[in-house]
């Protein structure tokens, strides 16, 4: 059976019953799936930190959807990621444009979020949000968020009030500017990323709705190299729960993800060496070819 009559004899089925997304995911899985069979379909997203980053906004991740994010499974409202926060798209005009260099520490003007006492050469930046690219080195990573190459951006980081950050990995320096929010361009039901990297909020950069996600030729990926397309989801009770999945080489095929507004959707190009150590990474001695991304979201349920 072909997916797209699979999901209209699903939807023209949940008319006469109520039948739980998930099942209907699960279904559409079992339909699209390419990798080999011993690859778990879904799976919760695991960040590597990057960089030493303190005071986290929000309480944490308080719990982790196991597969889809489903109403039926977590019946409490979702609110804005920006909701309550001093910083937000609409209220960025404290950002002001800065190189963060290795070897120094950088912190955000504001109540310090942890007890901490800054070295006399450390840094202090206005919170903000922002975009980051490469002002040095032919590769670095991007904040703990992921891997860049020059001309590349990781669009929308959020460096809150009292936050800290230093760059560890890599000896690339990093531009940070005040960020610009852009939707992102769908073309017809589906929107193409090509090494587009960051955090976008549903709602405003992209629709909300259920998508199937492909990444082009992520079968043939260096070993180490990988891309994570996630969601994070708040509740209005505080938890957070992801869902998303990691594409490679061991890891690829069609993937389904439900986006809902006021969620961030995060998209971020990594390495990890075969053994999982950071040695490879703290050194900047990446091994094989960094991928190119190209992503395609196709929407197949608006919400």
């Amino acid at each position: 059976m072909k997916e797209q009559d699979l999901k209209r004899d699903l939807l023209v089925e949940r008319q006469k019953v109520k039948i739980p997304k998930k099942a209907i995911f699960h279904a559409i899985d079992e339909g699209i799936q390419q990798a080999k069979p011993d690859i778990s379909k879904r799976f919760s997203i695991q960040i590597v930190a990057a960089v030493v980053l303190v005071g986290i906004i929000g309480t944490g991740i308080s719990g982790v959807a196991d597969g889809l994010f489903a109403k039926e499974e977590h019946p409490m409202e979702v609110v804005r990621f920006y909701d309550g926060m001093s910083i937000s798209p609409e209220k960025n005009d404290r950002a002001k444009a800065f190189v963060m260099e290795k070897g120094i520490g950088y912190w955000a003007n504001g109540e310090k979020s942890v007890e901490a006492d800054p070295k006399e050469e450390d840094i202090l930046i206005e919170p903000g949000i922002y975009d980051v690219s490469l002002s040095e080195g032919e590769i670095g990573e991007a904040m703990g968020r992921g891997v860049l190459l020059p001309g590349e951006t990781y669009s929308g980081y959020f460096f809150g009030e009292g936050n800290y950050g230093e760059v560890v990995w890599g000896d690339a320096s990093l531009q940070f500017t005040p960020a610009v929010f852009e939707p992102l361009e769908k073309i017809g039901e589906q929107y193409v990323l090509k090494n587009k990297f960051g955090e976008f909020e549903v709602g405003a950069a992209i629709e909300p709705g259920i998508y199937q996600v492909d990444v082009e030729d992520a079968s043939a990926f260096s070993m180490g190299w990988s891309v994570s397309v996630f969601t994070e989801h708040t509740m209005k009770n505080g938890d957070t729960f992801s869902d998303g999945a990691t594409f490679s080489q061991k890891e690829f095929g069609g993937r389904v993800i439900e986006l809902r507004v006021g969620a961030l959707l995060r998209i971020a190009r990594k390495y990890q060496s075969e053994d999982k150590s950071e040695t490879a990474s703290l050194s900047g001695n990446y091994e094989g070819v960094p991928p190119q991304v190209k992503i395609t979201m196709k929407l197949i349920e608006e919400e």
